[in-house]
């Protein structure tokens, strides 16, 4: 999966956290924090993540 598609699933799991938060189905206290601490999950995720692509050194 490449970084931007991994961003774009954290991204909608952001907002409909969010949404849920707004509209009561999430504890006032959760989402305050879950809005603030899913980001940063994310961020940490996808910049995390290796390429897919050998280093060169793999010659047995």
């Amino acid at each position: 999966m490449t970084r931007t598609k991994h961003a774009l699933i954290w991204a909608a799991g952001i907002i409909a956290f969010a949404l849920l938060g707004a509209f009561g189905f999430v504890p006032q206290d959760i989402a305050k924090y879950g809005v603030i601490a899913l980001p940063a999950l994310a961020a940490v995720s996808v910049f995390s993540q290796r390429s897919g692509a050998s280093c060169g050194k793999a010659g047995a």
